[in-house]
């Protein structure tokens, strides 16, 4: 008896990926099916075990049983056993195989290593690829560099023929002499340059709300300013430092452009007045205040201040003048009295409800998403969200997407500018294959770049909105569009118009607008 105890073998795994079939197939049956010491429902179980994803969906609804063994393989033989299918999947990665940009070992043999690969899996579907010789040079050196094809040109001097076994020997040799060849140190200024790349605006994440913490809306639909005294208004508003006439940060009142309060016509906010009005001083009761000039976006609203009873009948009545007021004229300014502090309240919280009125409720705009695949060198596939978008320079994807994808890292150094002076970098990048969710959508398919982020944007959308009625005929590029959700990737301007395809229209008189691309029909615009 042998002393070496020999390691295990694991069991193989599949995931549905029609490049893993036949390595699955082949190492299953020798491990599993042929084992004549195992039980049928033995068997089940371990091939249960093996297969995940869309493999696993095939047989999950297969009842575990000694006797269904033998439905749930040939379920699996019956939807991945598909010859045609297989030779296009191989063949597709043989036209996709990323090129050579620039002679380096580890380019040229992942180039190599492409090819080899799944022309060895050809070869295993019974289909003979020596009569191919010349077609695959062809495509072989069309993905070199104009270093090595020179290279190339120099060492087959002749008019004859380009066979693929030559053309193969030379790129191993030249593979061994770039592996031994010390590469060159950049100096100091290439390795320190930077790159950058714009990224204009891709989703917008209002600030939260200074006096109630809630997301951003109109001062005058918050009910947390409400609820507050005039006192804390005012301290909020020293705190965030905002414009004590607009409520807005990034500036001072004296270069603020809104109009003025609408009760006493002084450089403060209208929600500020009480405030103001107890803080004034007694003789200053009777002043005449000068009336703001007239401003061509404020709204010609008139404010009627309500008549109070006097307290005490035994004495006169207190001196009012009550004028009718308008934000936006440009009339007399006339004479006011003094009053009680409950009659500026009265005033100021009817101003507010009626300016209130007249503002539009702010419609979220939805951006273009898609639910995509994604698809790596060695064939492995996953989904994924991605953001179309027009603006960026560059195509962007987040760093847990870039894991879960068995790409090679490059090393890239960008830095990725945004709106104002927001800026980010980005040290690695990596090609993936985009293709869309279904082929009954699209057979697309398309090798990109992306420049690997931590996080590319916010949740799209920011709030849940109504599901859209959309015609039956079409399919949706991203069926959950109107529920937040975070963005795997961005697809920018290198590859968005060529995504667009004939068909759009729009959802309703005031509704988003739904484009067919590629990927799907996306929807984008303003929410109904």
């Amino acid at each position: 008896m042998s002393r070496v105890k020999l390691p295990d073998i694991k069991l193989p795994t599949f995931s549905g990926n029609l490049m893993q079939w036949i390595t699955f197939r082949d190492s299953f049956r020798s491990l599993i099916h042929y084992n004549k010491s195992l039980s049928a429902i033995d068997k089940f179980t371990y091939l249960r075990a093996s297969v995940n994803g869309e493999a696993l969906q095939e047989i999950q609804t297969i009842e575990l049983t000694e006797v269904n063994y033998d439905v749930a393989w040939s379920a699996l033989e019956k939807r991945y056993e598909n010859k045609k299918l297989i030779l296009k999947t191989h063949l597709d990665a043989i036209f996709a195989a990323e090129p050579v940009r620039k002679e380096s070992f580890e380019a040229l043999n992942q180039l190599l290593g492409t090819f080899d690969k799944n022309l060895q899996m050809i070869e295993k579907l019974g289909i003979t690829t020596n009569e191919w010789s010349i077609l695959l040079a062809y495509i072989l050196s069309s993905k070199l560099d104009s270093v090595i094809l020179r290279n190339w040109e120099t060492h087959f001097n002749s008019r004859e023929f380009v066979r693929y076994e030559a053309l193969t020997g030379f790129l191993r040799e030249q593979c061994s002499v770039l592996q031994f060849m010390t590469p060159s140190k950049a100096s100091n200024a290439e390795r320190h340059q930077a790159k950058y790349a714009s990224v204009h605006s891709v989703s917008v994440e209002p600030p939260s709300c200074c006096f109630c913490s809630g997301p951003q809306h109109n001062v005058f639909q918050c009910s947390g300013v409400r609820k507050m005294s005039s006192s804390d208004r005012v301290a909020t508003v020293k705190r965030n430092m905002l414009c004590f006439n607009c409520l807005s940060p990034g500036h001072r009142v004296s270069k603020c452009s809104r109009g003025f309060c609408s009760v006493c016509k002084r450089e403060h906010h209208t929600l500020l007045h009480e405030y103001y009005a107890s803080a004034q001083r007694p003789n200053t009761s009777t002043a005449r205040v000068p009336q703001a000039p007239p401003r061509p976006h404020q709204a010609n609203i008139q404010v009627q201040p309500p008549q109070l009873k006097p307290q005490n009948h035994s004495q006169p009545p207190q001196a009012t003048q009550h004028s009718t007021r308008t934000l936006a004229s440009s009339s007399n300014s006339q004479q006011s009295s003094s009053q009680p502090n409950t009659e500026n309240t009265a005033t100021c919280n009817q101003a507010v409800a009626m300016v209130a009125n007249t503002i539009r409720s702010t419609r979220e705009v939805l951006l273009s998403t898609a639910i995509i695949r994604i698809r790596d060198p060695l064939g492995n596939t996953i989904f994924a969200r991605a953001l179309l978008d027009s603006a960026p320079q560059r195509n962007l994807m987040t760093r847990r997407i870039a894991q879960k994808l068995r790409c090679k890292p490059i090393s890239d150094y960008l830095r990725v500018k945004g709106l104002g002076s927001s800026e980010t970098t980005s040290s690695t990048a990596l090609v993936a294959t985009i293709l869309a969710r279904s082929s009954a959508i699209s057979e697309y398919t398309q090798p990109m770049k992306f420049h690997v982020l931590s996080k590319v944007t916010s949740n799209i959308p920011l709030n849940p909105l109504q599901q859209l009625e959309t015609p039956k005929a079409i399919m949706l590029a991203d069926p959950q569009f109107n529920i937040p959700s975070g963005v795997d990737l961005i697809i920018g301007a290198e590859f968005f118009n060529d995504l667009l395809c004939k068909g759009r229209q729009r959802l309703g008189e005031h509704g988003p607008t739904i484009q067919n691309t590629l990927l799907g029909w996306i929807v984008s615009g303003a929410e109904l």
